[in-house]
């Protein structure tokens, strides 16, 4: 019996060794057992687990919904169900996902704050990728921690929902800007770091600003312009976005 794992961990090249799909189905067994492996990702699945069930029983603890737009919310997914169109003109992401939600019972401000509970617990996968690739994994735990538990990032729960979707995405798109800042490009990085800021920009206009802001950065710093020619290439893309 060969064990085509070693043979993996030693070759650099060996398309001509075994099929496409064989050396493909070697690397996902690798990065599996890798990632249950680690301890830190039962740490984030706990950490989400937590802030999701912590952000849920806050936004329950009243039957209605919370913030100015609460009911704007509401009043749109039930317009969507019963008309398939939204009654304000809106094509942001996250009130379709809100739609989505809405299947999963009769109460549409409760299917909401499922809604909005489970974005907000997924925002610490993200957080952890990005203090991971700043320092290590306990930095990740850190930032994620920290990305549920600050007060202001609460605000966009209760009041800001396309916000929070875009946020959201956002910091899926960072941690794809820091590693191609940090000379790790790939096409696969570059797709999803289009993906992430087109989502954040369909979720909410700002943060799609923010993301394409970076990315001008981004081209501008790999292309190494001099520092008047940066600065003022810096500027001109914050006047055309803000």
């Amino acid at each position: 019996f060969i064990d085509y794992r070693k043979i993996f961990r030693k070759q650099k090249n060996f398309s001509g060794l075994f099929p496409t799909k064989q050396i493909m189905k070697l690397r996902m067994l690798e990065r599996i057992k890798i990632l249950f492996g680690n301890r830190y990702l039962y740490y984030l699945f706990l950490i989400a687990v937590l802030s999701f069930l912590s952000s849920l029983y806050f936004l329950t603890r009243s039957k209605f919904a919370f913030g100015i737009d609460g009911y704007y919310y509401v009043a749109q997914v039930k317009s969507y169900l019963e008309k398939g169109r939204f009654f304000m003109p809106d094509f942001s992401i996250g009130l379709y996902g809100l739609v989505f939600f809405s299947k999963l019972g009769n109460d549409i401000v409760l299917t909401n704050k499922i809604a909005i509970s489970l974005i907000f617990s997924i925002m610490v996968i993200p957080s952890f990728l990005i203090g991971k690739k700043i320092h290590d994994e306990t930095t990740g735990i850190f930032f994620a921690i920290f990305s549920v538990s600050n007060t202001f990032i609460y605000f966009f729960v209760i009041e800001f929902v396309k916000n929070l979707f875009g946020i959201c995405f956002l910091l899926f798109f960072l941690n794809e800007f820091f590693s191609i800042l940090k000379n790790n490009i790939s096409k696969s990085r570059i797709a999803y770091l289009i993906i992430f800021a087109t989502l954040s920009l369909m979720s909410h206009k700002l943060t799609g600003g923010i993301c394409f802001f970076l990315i001008g950065i981004l081209v501008l710093h790999k292309n190494k312009k001099s520092t008047i020619q940066f600065l003022i290439s810096i500027f001109v893309i914050f006047l055309f976005f803000f």
